[in-house]
């Protein structure tokens, strides 16, 4: 018997537990895996699913520690280019300041899943799509637009609480250029933002 075949999957017990650990509700791995969340609820409770879905969820950061776990993940990769002679193709970079722990993984056009009621606002599981990134120096606040029209502005610190990325893009939105709110809502209106784009 091959190591891989002695490879143990996860109880749907412990599938549905790990995801809701690091943060990744159903909906939300339906959106980065490119499937239903009704799939996704079927494979969870499947004792014989393919590993291949255990390995992805294992292999999913953390969102409650997004920053830390994404360093990890370049670190191993780094550690992998070093042992075949390889050099990293990017500079390892600096250990980013709490306000810009999203610098790179949040830009216009982002878009990103309610992983709570955000208010009034959006329910939990609704996407919203990044249309503004305002640096004043000391860190990151994100304009987020909702299906429900409605917006706010997210300093990092809500987005911990609130809203986790979604891995994908809005293509209508990626050069946005905010002017106003009225620019902002007749854009909605006239469907620039794509909440739910193939994949």
């Amino acid at each position: 018997m091959s190591h891989a075949a002695e490879v143990s999957r996860l109880t749907p017990e412990q599938f549905k537990a790990l995801a809701r650990y690091k943060g990744w509700k159903f909906t939300m791995l339906a959106a980065r895996w490119g499937v239903t969340p009704e799939w996704i609820s079927e494979i969870s409770r499947n004792p014989e699913r393919d590993l291949r879905y255990d390995d992805a969820l294992i292999g999913l950061p953390n969102l409650n520690r997004l920053g830390r776990d994404l360093k990890a993940r370049g670190r191993q990769i780094d550690a992998a280019l070093a042992k075949l002679g390889a050099k990293p193709d990017r500079p390892v970079p600096a250990r980013p300041a709490p306000g810009y722990r999203y610098a790179g993984y949040l830009y216009p056009g982002a878009i990103l899943t309610a992983s709570a009621d955000v208010g009034s606002m959006a329910e939990e599981g609704m996407r919203g799509v990044v249309f503004q990134v305002i640096d004043d120096g000391a860190g990151q606040t994100y304009g987020v637009i909702f299906e429900s029209g409605m917006w706010d502005w997210f300093k990092p610190e809500h987005v911990d609480q609130y809203l986790a990325t979604a891995g994908l893009t809005s293509a209508g939105a990626e050069h946005y250029a905010y002017r106003d709110e009225t620019q902002l809502q007749d854009d909605f209106d006239a469907g620039v933002f794509d909440f739910w784009p193939a994949v």
